[in-house]
Order: C-alpha cells, then sequence, then structure tokens
C-alpha cells in the first residue's frame, strides 16, 4: 500500500480524530464490536480498559493523533468500485498501531477532506498481531 502523503489529507485526518470542532469522527457497528464477529471492534478487543464504549473510542482517537504526530505509516488504499455492483470509487486509509498494549489494524474513510469539517468514518478494527508502527 501506498503511502499517505498529502499534509492536507493527513491533517485533515489529525484534526478530526483531535475532536477539532467542527469535524465529525462516527464508527460502524463493526468498528465498535456491534456487527458479525464477536472478535472484531474496539469493544472486545480493548475489553481490558475499564471504560464504556465512548471512552475506548476516545482512547483509539488520542492514538490515532499521536500516530499521525510521530510520522506513522498511514496507507492510502484507491478503490475503483464497481458499475454493476453501484459501488463508488473509494479512498480508504489505513492504520497499524497500538492502543493499550493491542495491536490493531483501523480502517477509515473520510468525506469533505477538502473542508474546514472533514467527516472521518471509522469503517472497521481488527486485532493485528503483525502490526508495526511504521515509518
Amino acid at each position: 500500500m501506498p503511502r499517505e502523503e498529502d499534509p492536507k489529507i493527513l491533517s485533515a485526518l489529525r484534526r478530526a480524530f483531535a475532536a477539532s470542532e467542527p469535524c465529525v469522527v462516527s464508527f460502524t457497528r463493526t468498528a465498535n464490536g456491534q456487527g458479525h464477529r464477536k472478535d472484531e471492534g474496539i469493544a472486545p478487543l480493548l475489553r481490558a480498559m475499564p471504560v464504556p464504549l465512548a471512552g475506548k473510542q476516545a482512547a483509539l482517537k488520542s492514538a490515532m493523533v499521536k500516530f499521525i504526530d510521530d510520522g506513522g505509516w498511514v496507507n492510502r488504499k484507491d478503490e475503483d468500485g464497481d458499475v454493476e455492483m453501484g459501488f463508488p470509487p473509494a479512498v480508504y486509509h489505513e492504520f497499524r498501531l497500538l492502543v493499550a498494549s493491542v495491536p490493531l489494524y483501523v480502517k477509515v474513510t473520510m468525506q469533505d477532506a477538502e473542508t474546514n469539517n472533514p467527516v472521518v468514518i471509522v469503517i472497521s478494527v481488527k486485532r493485528d498481531d503483525k502490526a508495526r508502527a511504521r515509518r
């Protein structure tokens, strides 16, 4: 995967995860751990953290800000979409980082990246035993 090099995109991701107004970060049911698999999502993966789901979301966002600030490797994945299936082209960003000593793979998408109020959607959070915070 190529590394995201665009400083505007990295800045927009950072602003959103830092809870800067008027940015929005939302989590899908799968990212929260309420999807089909019981071994994915922040609720089951960060179960050792004695805080409610909102606290785990805050810990993940804080770790993502630190990861970006430290120059961590944010992958950019461009998908062409599928006309037959009705899927539009999309850009995803992938993070491999540690949160509360748990190695995670986090997949996000962003809307309105060029504006002052990007919307970031955390699509999935999975355990990543191969995770290495790349630089």
